[in-house]
């Protein structure tokens, strides 16, 4: 299950568009074991808080045993 994160600056978010689909719970895990946060909102998009571990999170999916 994602976190739930308040934001207040909704520039802070960007939409996920390289997966292109929910994360999956062992995603999920491998993100929340590197402490990257993931949103969902009811509304189905799914955005990330833009830090400076985004791309850590890309290469972590990318490289994820689910993709393989």
């Amino acid at each position: 299950m994602p976190h739930s994160v308040f934001v207040r600056d909704l520039s802070l978010l960007e939409d996920f568009t390289d997966l292109q689909r929910h994360l999956n719970p062992q995603e999920q895990d491998t993100l929340d074991a590197a402490g990257i946060v993931y949103l969902e909102y009811p509304a189905g998009l799914s955005s990330w808080v833009l830090t400076e571990q985004l791309t850590a999170a890309l290469r972590l999916l990318k490289n994820s045993p689910a993709q393989n």
